[in-house]
């Protein structure tokens, strides 16, 4: 199911794999991006994901100012309602772009969360992986 589509992101939920798949398309703007950000909290809480495709592939830098608010103000909210499971995150091709996700992630304790992260340089690849994760389960 298409939740929500812009010229920022695509996101689609898939209630029998209890899998989300984001798709950054595009650099977004502080206010798009914090919006979309919040529609994806939302949509967490909601639908009970345990498996989420990242796919950064296309992403651009996100601003340093949005990356704080990130890890401050988003991430502790999201992390808090976490049912997540497992996360394939695809590595942005703009080397701005890698440098924002490492970053990002490089500010949470992944270590404190029940969440298995696998980076990918492919969108098959991760696919896969989480295909896999859903076996083990």
């Amino acid at each position: 199911m298409l939740y929500l589509k812009s010229e920022y992101i695509t996101i689609e939920y898939f209630a029998t794999d209890e899998l989300v798949k984001t798709k950054w398309l595009e650099y977004a703007p502080s206010a798009e991006y914090r919006k979309i950000l919040r529609t994806f909290l939302r949509m967490q809480k909601k639908h009970r994901i345990k498996k989420w495709l990242a796919d950064y592939s296309d992403a651009k830098v996100v601003r340093p100012v949005d990356q704080k608010w990130t890890v401050e103000e988003w991430g502790p909210k999201f992390f808090s309602s976490l049912h997540l499971r497992c996360v394939a995150i695809v590595n942005p091709a703009d080397v701005f772009g890698r440098m924002s996700v490492n970053f990002i992630m490089s500010q949470i304790n992944m270590q404190e969360l029940p969440v298995e992260v696998c980076f990918f340089d492919k969108p098959e690849e991760a696919i896969a992986w989480l295909a896999l994760q859903g076996s083990r389960r």
